[in-house]
């Protein structure tokens, strides 16, 4: 039975994600791909044109048809890991998650924010809002941690399915709209593939970022977490649950801050790039991309970051 609804939730997201999806078209030769592009120095951007993409793929070219000047994602979905392996018997992973949670709403500009818990399945408990101190409030609530009640089913954790349900159960979500998990990478229950995951959120132009959780021994899972947010256009910031005053989302205050005040800037900004390639694509294909037409100053004050593969049409 859960598989049959697993698959009515993946179906349901080419409908409820359609609008970014449908770009997809003309056989599977054109797609939208949000990319980051930002400057060394803080400075706005210059304004880029279509000539000034260089985008090639194994020996085929890939003809750059338009970009957008910068957008901010209209929505964000915080999902906090608060199963067995991230509270491994202590209060630490689960102190910092809720760090690194409070961290980063705190750092955001006004957008829709939605907030969730997972472990074995996904539990809502802020639908998208606004409201930036009710979300806070909620996030001291769960200094607590999870109700007790709750615990005794908190112990698996189904993370690609949680994703791919949080994206149905608060969308809908846009192109450049992100989801942010907190978790240690641990997944021991999803019926989800992680390569149907990907495929799912690529195709939709949802971007996954993460704070990875190194905590009582898991090194944040087997790498396909990593795999999947940088195909997606995200990046990933990750820290020991017990590095305490690391988590401070300072540019200088420590390492791990430096990584954390590095991925919100790349998860407020993106820019919309439309591509179209000349033979349909059947597999993903690993691609570059390359700024050209610009002066050496400007050339070496940029930085451009995008998904390193382009994937088939669902």
């Amino acid at each position: 039975m859960m598989f049959y609804l697993r698959v009515a939730v993946s179906m349901a997201l080419v409908f409820v994600l359609a609008g970014p999806a449908l770009a997809q078209q003309n056989e599977c030769r054109q797609w939208v791909v949000p990319i980051h592009v930002s400057t060394g120095d803080g400075a706005p951007p210059p304004r880029l044109t279509p000539a000034q993409f260089e985008a090639t793929y194994g020996d085929q070219s890939v003809r750059v048809t338009a970009v957008s000047g910068e957008h901010q994602p209209q929505r964000m979905i915080v999902l906090l890991d608060a199963s067995g392996s991230v509270r491994g018997g202590t209060t630490a992973g689960w102190d910092a998650t809720i760090q690194v949670a409070a961290q980063l709403l705190a750092a955001l500009p006004p957008l829709e924010i939605g907030l969730a818990l997972f472990s074995e399945e996904v539990e809502p408990v802020v639908l998208p809002t606004t409201d930036r101190e009710r979300l806070l409030e909620e996030i001291e609530h769960l200094r607590r941690g999870p109700r007790e009640a709750e615990r005794g089913r908190r112990q698996r954790t189904a993370l690609w399915d949680s994703l791919l349900d949080s994206a149905e159960m608060f969308g809908p979500l846009h192109l450049g709209d992100v989801l942010y998990v907190i978790t240690d990478g641990v997944d021991n229950f999803s019926e989800t593939r992680p390569a149907a995951l990907t495929q799912e959120l690529v195709s939709a132009g949802i971007r996954l970022f993460a704070f990875a959780i190194a905590n009582q021994g898991f090194a944040y899972g087997t790498g396909e977490l990593e795999r999947m947010v940088e195909d997606t256009g995200g990046v990933v910031a990750a820290g020991s649950a017990t590095d305490w005053r690391a988590f401070r989302a300072g540019q200088g205050t420590s390492p791990i801050g430096a990584a954390l005040y590095s991925q919100h800037r790349r998860l407020l900004g993106f820019y919309r790039l439309e591509l179209e390639v000349a033979e349909t694509m059947v597999r993903p294909q690993a691609w570059n991309l390359a700024l050209k037409g610009l002066d050496e100053n400007e050339m070496k004050n940029l930085e451009l970051s995008y998904p390193p593969r382009l994937f088939p049409c669902n």
